[in-house]
This record gives C-alpha cells, structure tokens and sequence, in this order.
C-alpha cells in the first residue's frame, strides 16, 4: 500500500459527485497523476452506466432498480474506501474497459 500517492486528493475528489469528477478531470490534466488518472475514468465509467440505467428506469418496475444501484453504489464505496487508502482499484469485470474506451481522460 502506497502512503499519500501523488494525485490522491483529485482521486477522492473524483468520488463526489458528477461536479467533482469534473473539477478532478480538469486538476489532473496539468499534472497527469497516474494514481488520479486511473480514478477519474473510473468514476466517469461509473457515472455513465448509472446515467444508462436511468435513462432505462421508465420501462423498469421501482423494485428493479436494486439490482443495478445497489452493485453501482457498492463499487463506488470500496473505489472510494481503496482510493482514500492510496490503493489503485479497478472496478471488477468493466474496470479495465473503463480504462480502454477512456483514455483520453486524463
């Protein structure tokens, strides 16, 4: 486990909301931190499949929704909880092709 990693501060920042992915998006594009890099398009990738799956959300039963929002908002905490340890973590399954499709993310 890595102590303090350059970029940890924008890492975190990126896991609050759609305007701190933003705000972290902008602060990592001077410095280009991998430790943040790998976060940002994280947490874009996230956001975007919780954007998908609203735009779904008329066709779907209210109860229907625990089962994409609950794993979604699990993986944000522990991409939060590893991001504040200074621990790169990749979301399982989709974190690498987060990664792929989003590299011009900085």
């Amino acid at each position: 486990m890595a102590k303090n990693p350059e970029g940890q501060g924008t890492a975190i920042l990126a896991h609050i909301t759609i305007l701190g992915i933003l705000i972290a998006v902008f602060a990592n594009i001077e410095n280009k931190h991998p430790f943040a890099t790998h976060y940002n398009r994280q947490l874009v990738g996230i956001n975007v499949l919780l954007i998908m799956w609203k735009s779904f959300d008329p066709f779907f039963e209210p109860t229907q929704w625990i089962w994409v929002l609950l794993p979604l908002v699990l993986v944000w905490i522990i991409s939060f909880v590893q991001a504040a340890r200074g621990v790169i973590w990749t979301v399982p399954l989709i974190g690498p092709l987060f990664q792929r499709l989003l590299k011009f993310i900085p």
